[in-house]
């Protein structure tokens, strides 16, 4: 959960210092992407934003699994196929790392997200 929180406040801080808003004046400017069939751990992390972002700024950000042009930032949890668009991956990743990557319109949160099998 506390990751949640930092990555939260990683988010708004990066989003607040510049023109593109993730929420602004209680409105979401932005939703949160997720593969069409996310690994468990994507779909909490996705929540876990959600839930945060809405604590921080009283904005509830859609999750979805296909981007609507209208939204102007898009924040890709998990990997997925927008994330392969990006060319982005979780390759040397260890250790329960996660990957922060964005561009003009998008952040991405990648980590090793592979579903546990006993």
């Amino acid at each position: 959960m506390s990751a949640a929180l930092g990555v939260a406040a990683v988010v708004c801080a990066t989003y607040a210092s510049g023109e593109t808003f993730i929420v602004k004046a209680g409105k979401p400017h932005a939703e949160i992407i997720i593969a069409e069939k996310p690994a468990r751990m994507s779909k909490l992390a996705a929540y876990e934003l959600q839930t945060y972002l809405d604590k921080i700024t009283g904005a509830r950000l859609a999750i979805t699994n296909a981007p609507d042009k209208n939204i102007p930032v898009k924040i890709y949890v998990g990997k997925s196929k927008y994330t392969d668009d990006l060319k982005l991956s979780t390759e040397g990743l260890a250790h329960g790392a996660f990957r922060m990557a964005s561009g003009d319109g998008w952040l991405a949160l990648l980590g090793p997200d592979g579903d546990f099998v006993p």
